[in-house]
């Protein structure tokens, strides 16, 4: 389980938003532990605390409220001039010590204190914020707008007794805002977006008005289809692969495509898998599942039904899903919740939906031939491995962020973290291509190696599940432990750290090398020489330095 610290200062309750979140948090396997500030004290109490400390936070969340030191003093010029100074002070001396992620959000709601002050000013101030890599600041009205259309997320009654302005359907709102932007800092990316049809991607029922009577506009609910499907079109350019799930005969499903493929914003062959049958829906979104190879805490569901969505809920608990009708505006801002300017959209991303189409024909080539040799002669496959390669830090930094199946350590590297890596003369990173008669794999592997004398340890070793299953993880790490033993190495060591999911890299070391010793979490494999290759000139091998 992943794990993350992150320190909030604030000068209001927030522990009933918090508490939400961890259990968010807790169904995605993401564990998150939340350090809070006293109300009136926030920044004493961040000076108290030791650097070493402070540093340990992943990151650092501010919630300073000017409604709360109208309260206290009530002089509105007054209290927004030491309101500024706050932020102003607190936002250096984090900024000092290096943290890497500061997060300020701000509102202001008049609802609560009935004290004139100027908003435009307030504005102003925070947008001359300087923002940078480790700051950002986030209006919480407009993000909460991104939710929901409704203003009643306040009530005077809970700040006036305990110093808390949200509601219930606030609560809500906020832990959603929350949620979504935390996800960032474990990298977390949403990759399929499963959705219902009838009354989610248009307007009716199938089977109750027929196909042609399909409308793409619900003025009841205030919902136009065409844009949302314009947000999902978009969603689709950025990398993520849409599939459809719904209780329908799938002959129905495609004569709406096909009557109104002049209106429709989205097309048939937009969908990678469709699961249009009725079956329970949780049975088909885990074939769906099996069949991508991909986690439900990857994915996100979205429906009309208050009881499908309870179902899968029960049945699939990691998997997140929305009522399309649950939030006002969730369905306007499908993009912008999902989609966070520090995930960079990468070539890979782009074509992902191509990958998967070429991996169902390999699929198909699978259970055409019994033989598996004879089904991975027939792939041609050819790898393409390189050594400090100075490009590509990108789809590195994603591979081992987003990696999951087969990651020797689990250690996620940024794009700076490569680079150094590239630079350090003492390190070695060995990356992986691959390609054959259906098309391009893209990069799948990683491997980065530390040199200590006559001695190598392999750091990680990272293999995209893509991959998996065709030999090529066994040819890579074959050929680039020949290039490292070719350095006059006397003893390579295989450095693992067991989780819940990496158990592919359990059972690969453990038919390739022998369990030395254990310091920590850590176990270390030295790695030992196979009698004999069964699968020997599978493929072809490019090496280049």
């Amino acid at each position: 389980m992943q794990s993350k610290k992150i320190l909030i200062l604030r000068n209001y309750t927030l522990e009933p938003i918090f508490n939400e979140l961890k259990l968010k948090f807790e169904k995605k396997n993401l564990k998150v532990l939340f350090d809070y500030s006293s109300y009136d004290a926030a920044l004493p109490d961040l000076l108290k605390i030791k650097n070493s400390k402070l540093t340990e936070y992943d990151a650092v969340l501010i919630f300073f409220s000017i409604e709360s030191m109208l309260l206290k003093d009530g002089n509105p010029t007054k209290s927004f001039s030491n309101y500024k100074l706050l932020i102003l002070d607190t936002i250096k001396y984090l900024k000092n010590f290096g943290i890497k992620n500061i997060q300020l959000f701000f509102f202001f709601n008049k609802q609560l204190v009935k004290k004139s002050l100027n908003e435009g000013q307030i504005d102003k101030f925070f947008l001359n914020i300087k923002r940078s890599d480790n700051l950002q600041v986030f209006n919480m009205s407009n993000e909460i707008n991104l939710f929901t259309s409704s203003k009643n997320i306040f009530d005077i009654r809970f700040w006036k007794s305990s110093m808390f302005p949200f509601n219930a359907h606030g609560i809500n709102t906020i832990s959603n805002v929350l949620y979504f932007k935390l996800l960032q800092i474990f990298k977390f990316k949403f990759k399929l977006l499963i959705l219902d049809a009838d009354n989610t991607l248009w307007n009716g029922i199938i089977d109750e008005v027929g196909y042609k009577k399909i409308s793409f506009i619900n003025k009841k609910k205030g919902v136009d289809y065409l844009k949302f499907q314009k947000k999902l079109k978009l969603l689709k350019k950025k990398g993520f692969l849409l599939s459809i799930c719904s209780k329908n005969d799938q002959e129905s499903l495609m004569k709406v495509f096909k009557y109104h493929k002049n209106k429709m914003m989205l097309k048939f062959n937009d969908f990678i898998l469709i699961r249009a049958n009725w079956d329970p829906k949780y049975k088909n979104i885990l074939d769906l599942h099996r069949k991508l190879n991909l986690s439900v805490e990857n994915s996100f569901f979205i429906d009309d039904s208050e009881f499908e969505i309870n179902s899968i809920n029960s049945m699939i608990p990691k998997l997140e899903c929305k009522n399309f009708f649950e939030f006002d505006n969730f369905h306007k801002n499908i993009d912008q919740i999902l989609i966070s300017k520090e995930f960079k959209i990468t070539a890979e991303d782009k074509k992902r939906d191509k990958l998967y189409n070429q991996e169902f024909k390999r699929l198909n080539e699978r259970e055409k031939q019994k033989n598996f040799k004879k089904y991975i002669e027939k792939l041609n496959i050819v790898l393409t491995i390189k050594k400090n390669f100075s490009k590509n830090f990108q789809r590195l930094a994603q591979l081992s962020q987003r990696t999951n199946q087969f990651n020797s350590t689990a250690i996620r590297y940024d794009e700076k973290e490569i680079q150094k890596i590239i630079k350090d003369p003492q390190k070695i990173i060995f990356q992986c291509s691959a390609k054959d008669k259906y098309g391009d794999y893209g990069i799948i592997g990683l491997a980065i190696i530390e040199l200590k004398k006559n001695s190598a340890i392999i750091s990680n070793f990272v293999m995209s599940c893509r991959a998996l299953g065709r030999e090529i993880e066994n040819y890579f790490f074959k050929y680039f432990v020949g290039e490292i033993i070719k350095l006059n190495i006397n003893n390579l060591f295989f450095l693992f750290k067991k989780n819940n999911k990496n158990r592919l890299v359990e059972q690969f070391l453990n038919e390739n090398c022998k369990k030395n010793k254990k310091i920590g979490s850590y176990f270390f494999y030295k790695i030992i020489n196979k009698k004999k290759d069964k699968n020997k000139n599978l493929m072809k091998v490019i090496y280049e330095k």
